[in-house]
């Protein structure tokens, strides 16, 4: 049995009919939310789980750079150079679509952004190629240009907000496909293709757009259950149960490295005289005080020590790779820095 294509390929200028249409727009709406998925968990790679390690980060943004630029520059030349006209609005959507989303991407330095919108040019130019003096070109780059402002300067205000950035990627999409010129990169356009283009990378932004405030509320959930298990609700030092777990697992690698490892027992003196005489709200400020500073003083070693609240007004400070010398004077400058310093308790200095 042989099948006409010619009832799926529409012809030149024609649109995409409605059933083509709407399958697109499925392929491209799923192909968006996997795309991001994958984005996403390379950006946790790279800015979270390597943050440490910086020759492997890097190596993971440079991979998201490019693969990002590769991508959207080869879906759009598939459009272009394999697909009959309408027929491959899906792949000029595609590539759009993975060349403008990094650009919303937090934590990339100005290099890897002007790298990435140099890649969104030149596809821009690429569906311009013939027309650079025409007033379409203009006013589009023009939009575009400012557009890429607003990202830059205020994405961590729309990155997680779906009206804004519903808003932000639609006046891309407006501008991109309501004013090429009449033949581009393979199309014959009219009004109604240009809204279909349109409405397909319209439904791939406003399906990431949810995607990712919903990635970040879970992520937000995270966090907070972490912070909540691992520490102190009060004095925000390491807890009890982090604590326990920490120092077992400090000495099993000091006894298998042949490492030094010391600890710190601190006790705060005449606590119980400043619950009596301030209550035990003031008490409560006057453990938040000494936390803090405490915590200071490590850092201020290097923050090689982690800080726990193992009791009541009591702390421990764990100093791995350090024997009783090294870790001496440490402690003793975090003894001097809180027996010098004083301490908010309500309207009261202790």
């Amino acid at each position: 049995m042989e099948m006409d294509f010619r009832a799926v390929v529409p012809p030149s200028g024609a649109p995409l009919n409605l059933w083509v249409w709407v399958a697109q727009l499925l392929i491209t709406t799923v192909f968006a939310t996997g795309f991001i998925t994958y984005y996403q968990q390379a950006w946790h790679m790279a800015f979270e789980t390597y943050r440490d390690r910086p020759v492997i980060s890097g190596s993971i943004r440079c991979g998201m750079l490019v693969g990002a630029i590769v991508v959207g520059i080869a879906l759009h030349m598939v459009g272009w150079l394999v697909f009959a006209n309408a027929s491959g609005l899906m792949f000029h959507n595609l590539g759009l679509f993975a060349l403008t989303f990094p650009l919303m991407v937090e934590g990339e330095s100005i290099m890897e952004y002007l790298v990435q919108v140099v890649g969104v040019v030149y596809v821009w130019n690429m569906h311009h190629m013939g027309y650079f003096n025409s007033p379409q070109y203009v006013v589009s780059m023009v939009v575009l240009a400012v557009m890429v402002y607003v990202m830059w300067r205020y994405k961590g205000a729309i990155r997680y907000h779906v009206e804004r950035n519903v808003a932000v990627f639609a006046v891309i999409g407006i501008s991109f496909w309501a004013l090429l010129p009449h033949h581009s990169a393979g199309l014959t356009m009219n009004p109604l293709i240009a809204v279909q283009g349109f409405t397909m990378y319209l439904g791939m932004v406003i399906a990431t757009a949810y995607f990712l405030r919903a990635d970040h509320r879970a992520s937000v959930r995270n966090q907070e259950n972490d912070q909540t298990a691992h520490f102190d609700s009060l004095t925000n030092a390491k807890s009890y149960a982090t604590y326990k777990e920490d120092v077992t697992a400090a000495f099993a690698q000091a006894e298998a490295q042949g490492q030094p490892l010391s600890m710190a027992a601190v006790d705060i003196d005449y606590f119980k005289q400043i619950n009596d005489h301030y209550g035990h709200l003031g008490g409560d400020d006057v453990l938040v005080g000494i936390a803090r500073e405490l915590s200071a003083v490590l850092a201020r070693h290097g923050g090689r020590a982690a800080l726990y609240r193992t009791g009541g007004e009591e702390f421990n400070v764990l100093l791995p790779g350090m024997d009783a010398q090294t870790a001496r004077p440490i402690v003793e400058d975090c003894w001097r820095s809180v027996r010098q310093s004083h301490f908010a308790s309500g309207a009261n200095v202790v």
